[in-house]
């Protein structure tokens, strides 16, 4: 069924692209295997399939992204709110 346009149309705003799990980890710079365990590990629900890939979208980044801290893959983030003092 078509739909004429503005009806069930979606703006380029709200589509999200899906990433395989490898350019996730290149994305937030970790290797794939890392990416893979949070899953087997059950820090988050298991991501979808496409064919053989496992794919997320890029909505879901930041759950995953702290799924990764959480796990210990990437460092935590810090709050200090002044920077580092240098003395010359």
């Amino acid at each position: 069924m078509r739909y004429p346009m503005g009806e069930k149309a979606m703006s380029a705003a709200t589509i999200s692209r899906d990433l395989i799990l490898g350019e996730v980890g290149e994305r937030l710079g970790v290797a794939t295997w890392k990416v893979q365990r949070v899953y087997t590990r059950g820090l988050l629900p298991p991501a979808r399939r496409i064919g053989r890939f496992r794919v997320v979208s890029e909505d879901e980044l930041p759950a995953l992204e702290a799924a990764l801290r959480q796990a210990g893959y990437l460092p935590r983030e810090t709050t200090s709110a002044a920077p580092e003092e240098t003395h010359t």
